[in-house]
Formats: C-alpha cells, structure tokens, sequence
C-alpha cells in the first residue's frame, strides 16, 4: 500500500568523526578551543563532534565535586579553571574516579533484627517459659531460629541451662533455708490464711 503525496524524510547528518575514538590531539585541541573562548558550536565544528561527546569530555574535564553540575556550563566552567590556573592538570581531573558509595545496611527491627545469639536467648526462656508469651511471639521466635540454622546451637545451649538449673536446685540446703529465722519473708508473713490453702489438683 503506497500513501501518494508523502516524501522521504531526511536522514539526520552527524559529524564527520562522530563515534571515533579521542585522541591525545582531540583533547588538546579542546582545551586549546575553550581557552580561546570558543562557543560550543566552533568546538563541535573545529573537532567534526557532537554536542554531548564535547560536553561529556568538557565536564569529565572538571574536579569531581563540580561535574554533578549541568552539562550545558561545563564549558564555561572548564574555562574559568583555566584561566584562574594556567597549569590547570585537567588529564588528572580526567582519571579521578568518584569514591565508591557508601553502604548503609538496612535497618530491620523485630525478631528479624537481632543477633543470633540473642534469638538463641529468647528461644531459651520461651522452651523454659511456654505459658509467658502468646503463641504468635512463639511462632515468630522459632521460625527464625529455623530459618537462620540455629536449632543445633539452641538445643546445646537449653540443655546447658537446664544442667546448670538441675545442679543449682540439688546443691541447695532447703533445710538450712526454710529454717532460717527470717523465713518467711516479711510480704509473706502477713498473709490472709486463704493464701496458704493449696489449690485444686487441676486435671491438667
């Protein structure tokens, strides 16, 4: 299907030296070009470039902290540099790379967000201590204790807890401390009879 009336378009035109590699001649020539006073479009014609390759070159041209700046002034600013400093080493500026970013690890907050070690303890008290929290802290605890591989380092260190509560509970001299005269403690010697009365053996 042929549309009548319709005229190829032009094909766009680009420098005679466009996508060649820069020469040592090239950068020279630049500098010399934009010490003279040169507007981009002389450069552009004096070097057969483009625009963005001789703006790109002009501003990797500048100190690192300047070439954050708009690419339309870095002519301008590359001029000021040279003309403030007739030595200006605009090759080193080149090879300056900006530092690395910095990392900021994120931050995570939770169960997620604690030490190992630290899961491990709460794990601990909550195996010794089933009844004192609610079920979803439970949940919480142990599938991160699955999921960083810490099952092994939590079962060694409950079993050494429990040794060591097991050896405390034997070495204790009740006798000695039951018949001590402050026994009871004071809080306790003051209680309603009703206190003493043992509870109900629950079926549980």
């Amino acid at each position: 299907m042929t549309i009548p009336h319709t005229h190829a378009l032009p094909q766009p035109t680009h420098p005679a030296r466009s996508g060649l590699p820069w020469t040592s001649d090239d950068y020279t020539t630049l500098v010399r070009l934009v010490r003279e006073g040169r507007d981009l479009g002389e450069i552009c014609a004096e070097l057969e470039r483009g625009e963005s390759a001789v703006l790109d070159r002009t501003r990797r041209m500048l100190p690192l902290e300047e070439r954050g700046g708009p690419r339309d002034h870095s002519i301008a600013r590359l001029r000021m540099h040279l003309e403030k400093d007739p030595d200006y080493d605009w090759s080193t500026q080149m090879c300056a790379k900006p530092p690395p970013p910095v990392y900021v690890p994120p931050i995570i907050k939770g169960i997620g967000g604690l030490a190992d070690d630290d899961v491990v303890a709460v794990a601990c008290l909550l195996a010794d201590r089933p009844y004192a929290a609610p079920t979803s802290l439970h949940r919480r605890v142990f599938r991160e204790v699955r999921t960083r591989g810490l099952r092994r380092t939590l079962e060694a260190q409950w079993i050494q807890g429990a040794q060591e509560n097991l050896e405390r509970v034997i070495d204790t001299d009740y006798d000695c401390y039951y018949g001590h005269p402050d026994y009871p403690p004071v809080y306790e010697r003051d209680w309603p009879a009703s206190y003493a009365t043992p509870e109900p053996d629950y079926p549980w």
